[in-house]
């Protein structure tokens, strides 16, 4: 997940999305776009931010879900992507 503070078309904004890569090593560097459970809490983060401060936020993902594996729900996978809506 990435994320950060920029600016669209002049106005200052809190930018969020998901990293698929674009070679086949970076895409499984990236799961395929498939975020996972630090990614959440990263976009729950950044919208916080977005909250306090009156900015806007923007957010780009195209993603086929989250990360399905053990390890994700071992780290709390539902309750992140269920905090983050």
């Amino acid at each position: 997940m990435g994320s950060g503070i920029g600016y669209w078309r002049g106005i200052p904004a809190v930018i969020i999305g998901q990293e698929q890569g674009r070679t086949i090593e970076t895409r499984q560097k990236h799961r395929f776009g498939m975020a996972n459970p630090d990614g959440y809490r990263k976009a729950q983060r950044m919208m916080r931010l977005a909250e306090k401060f009156n900015l806007p936020l923007i957010s780009l993902f195209d993603t086929a879900g989250a990360f399905a594996g053990r390890e994700g729900e071992e780290r709390g996978q539902s309750q992140a992507v269920a905090a983050s809506m």
